[in-house]
């Protein structure tokens, strides 16, 4: 009886510390009455794992990295002037994420319920706006006229909802194959294409079908499907599309079918305009700047970021930033390269999703940085994600003086 109580009050935490670290937008451009008490609760959760984490004194090699590249984008953007506030939060709601995804894996069961379900409540909430609010949710008031801001939905701009999908598919399936119920996971599956067509996200509707393609035609990881090559199709495109232009090849897809040939073009000023600016500050970038200055960089209402992930990278942090983000793709990825089992292939495909989309739009969110956590532990316990086992007794970990 108690073992059961117990359970059910560590889900309920789990649930409750997890849930303020969603951003969606409704919190920011529609209920702002609403956001003194979900920041209030986004404190308290994260001083909640602070103290968690130091009663265990343990800390994933993964997250240290984390942690060592969120610190040096936070300190380059000080020296930098940048947007400090904005980008200090940012990096606590990525290590409070991670630190919380890192102190759970030794309740494996618990873990992927609760996630689980926190997915499946902002995204069926989301579907609902959709469904109640086609031509978007928000309105503005210009010259006393109400103007509709169009797909714009609970969880903000339909170009953003991937960096919710990719991470709750992961964690579906994960569930799926762990507790072999499958109706939650097809439900928020079906729940998370339906959205992305009845809102027409080209990068989305990319990025869900070629997971779908790899899920259903794949086997298994192999040497030319990898976890490892889902990170380096990123180089090819800044090769070959950013920096030689030769999206030709692919007008038949994008402007074909995804109608998306004319935002590709207009993709394609941001990037000179970002190429030139990282250029000229390679080795260390420029920190986050505020949204206006991006903006006005770029003279695009839309341009406040590169539109791309590895000129977004170069561009905040340099070649530093670079380096860092590729020692931790390196280290999450050791123990799933070679993989060859149902979980080592969601991991990856879950990564080739967000490596799709990252070529037209970079999101760093916390639950897709949270991925690495996921990734990292895969393989190292006996074995991780398989209902029955013991605690992770191999993991690599660092004890806190």
């Amino acid at each position: 009886m108690l073992k059961i109580n117990r359970k059910k009050c560590l889900w309920l935490l789990l649930v409750f510390l997890t849930l303020p670290q969603f951003d969606p937008s409704y919190f920011q451009e529609y209920a702002t009455q609403w956001e003194p008490l979900v920041n209030s609760w986004r404190l308290i959760s994260a001083l909640f794992i602070l103290i968690w984490l130091l009663i265990k004194r343990r800390l994933s090699l993964i997250v240290l990295l984390i942690g060592i590249r969120q610190g040096y984008i936070v300190l380059n953007t000080l020296i930098q002037r940048g947007a400090f506030r904005d980008c200090a939060l940012s990096a606590i709601t990525v290590m409070v994420v991670v630190i919380l995804y890192d102190l759970m894996q030794e309740e494996q069961e618990l873990f992927l319920s609760s996630q689980l379900f926190c997915f499946e409540l902002i995204i069926y909430v989301n579907f609902v706006t959709i469904l109640l609010y086609p031509e978007g949710m928000y309105t503005s008031l210009i010259d006393g006229i109400v103007v509709r801001n169009g797909r714009n939905y609970f969880l903000g701009y339909y170009n953003s909802f991937s960096k919710f999908f990719i991470p709750a598919l992961l964690i579906a399936f994960l569930y799926k194959e762990y507790t072999g119920k499958k109706m939650r996971t097809w439900l928020l599956t079906a729940t998370c294409y339906i959205s992305a067509l009845l809102i027409w996200s080209g990068g989305v509707l990319v990025a869900l079908f070629s997971m779908a393609f790899v899920y259903v035609l794949i086997k298994d990881t192999s040497k030319w499907f990898n976890y490892y090559n889902s990170w380096i199709l990123q180089g090819l495109f800044f090769l070959f599309v950013i920096c030689l232009r030769l999206m030709n090849a692919f007008r038949w897809l994008i402007d074909g079918y995804l109608h998306k040939w004319d935002s590709l073009m207009l993709r394609t000023e941001v990037w000179d305009i970002e190429l030139a600016r990282i250029r000229r500050s390679w080795l260390f970038g420029y920190g986050k700047l505020p949204t206006v200055i991006r903006v006005a960089e770029t003279k695009k209402s839309w341009g406040m970021h590169a539109h791309n992930q590895l000129l977004e990278l170069l561009y905040r942090g340099g070649v530093i930033n670079l380096i860092l983000f590729v020692v931790i793709i390196y280290m999450a990825g050791r123990t799933i390269y070679k993989g060859r089992d149902i979980n080592s292939k969601l991991i990856t495909i879950a990564f080739w999703g967000w490596s799709m989309v990252a070529m037209v739009d970079p999101h760093e969110d916390p639950f897709l940085m949270a991925m690495f956590v996921i990734a990292y532990y895969a393989n190292r316990s006996m074995p991780v994600f398989k209902k029955g086992s013991s605690p992770p007794v191999s993991v690599e970990s660092h004890r806190l003086n």
